[in-house]
């Protein structure tokens, strides 16, 4: 036998070992995460679809998501203190608006103890919510972007349905974006910047997801509110669906892309974000997570072109 044949075979799997060994260990070395949430977003997804979405967000991001798990009525302080309790010392705590005054207090003892390394991050999804007086750093979805990204997909995925049907040309299509809190006037003209963008000759219209929709002339659907009833009588129409949900098995099959602002999709978008920016005081706005279910569509050539319409840039025409 040749033993440096057979000693070479092995190279590829020894390689592979010492990857995954030095990936393990730098995954465990590396100080973790931490999210404040309490009981009741727990028991709102649930204990599986809450596992699934750590692992999700630790594997994204190489270290530790670590959940401190709290009941509603906590007062700040008690909060602080426990979290400041923590070992290993954590690179990131992140805190629920609501939980605000705890990231000061605990912002304020670190500080006290000399920690410069651990970044205190709020986590807001109103505008009034910013009242940071530089105690840590706010972070928000940038609905602008958002709208923008949710434009352009839209506008690729009405060619799904168009080009399965024979459309009269004299109908005015339009794409309806039906929400549960109504956005700004900013992020709806993004919205319509992106199906301008994205070659949409029709219309937008914004409705409010609790109201009955015309289903007709419908060229793509975007879901933000409880729509349940909508997605379950109009089959054949493709949908953009916001959610938080994370097992995308369960979406019906029109629901082509799924938009992601809960906080384990925000995580690794802040962890990625350039240490310089991470100063106390900041507000920062981060894109939310899209993903394309390819599985549901149809059209295969067009992921490849959704796959740069949820990475564009506001107004970037390049993958026109």
């Amino acid at each position: 036998m040749d033993v440096r044949k057979f000693s070479g075979s092995y190279i590829p799997l020894i390689s592979f070992i010492v990857f995954i060994s030095a990936m393990t260990y730098l995954f465990f070395l590396r100080p973790p995460v931490i999210l404040v949430t309490d009981v009741y977003s727990h028991a709102l997804y649930g204990a599986e679809q809450e596992q699934l979405q750590i692992f999700t967000s630790s594997f994204r991001i190489l270290r530790q998501v670590k959940v401190f798990r709290i009941m509603e009525e906590t007062d700040g302080y008690t909060i602080a203190e426990a979290i400041k309790k923590a070992r290993p010392i954590p690179r990131f705590v992140f805190f629920p608006f609501h939980y605000s005054e705890a990231a000061k207090i605990y912002n304020d003892h670190i500080k006290q103890e000399g920690n410069d390394a651990t970044k205190t991050i709020v986590l807001f999804y109103e505008e009034n919510q910013t009242k940071n007086k530089n105690d840590y750093i706010s972070i928000a979805p940038d609905i602008r972007l958002d709208y923008y990204r949710t434009g352009r997909s839209a506008a690729i995925l009405s060619r799904e349905i168009r080009a399965s049907r024979e459309d009269n040309l004299n109908i005015h299509r339009q794409i309806t974006f039906m929400y549960d809190t109504q956005a700004n006037s900013e992020a709806q003209s993004a919205f319509e910047k992106g199906l301008q963008d994205g070659g949409y000759s029709g219309t937008a219209r914004f409705v409010n997801a609790r109201d009955m929709v015309d289903h007709n002339n419908l060229d793509c659907v975007v879901i933000e509110g409880p729509a349940n009833a909508f997605l379950q009588s109009v089959k054949e129409i493709p949908a953009i669906l916001l959610s938080w949900f994370h097992d995308t098995n369960y979406f019906p099959d029109n629901i082509k892309i799924q938009i992601n602002d809960s906080p384990y999709a925000l995580i690794p978008k802040v962890v990625g974000l350039p240490e310089s920016s991470l100063v106390a005081g900041a507000v920062l706005k981060v894109p939310s997570s899209f993903q394309i279910l390819r599985n549901k569509i149809v059209n295969k050539k067009l992921i490849g072109e959704l796959s740069k319409a949820v990475r564009s840039e506001f107004g970037d025409n390049a993958s026109r």
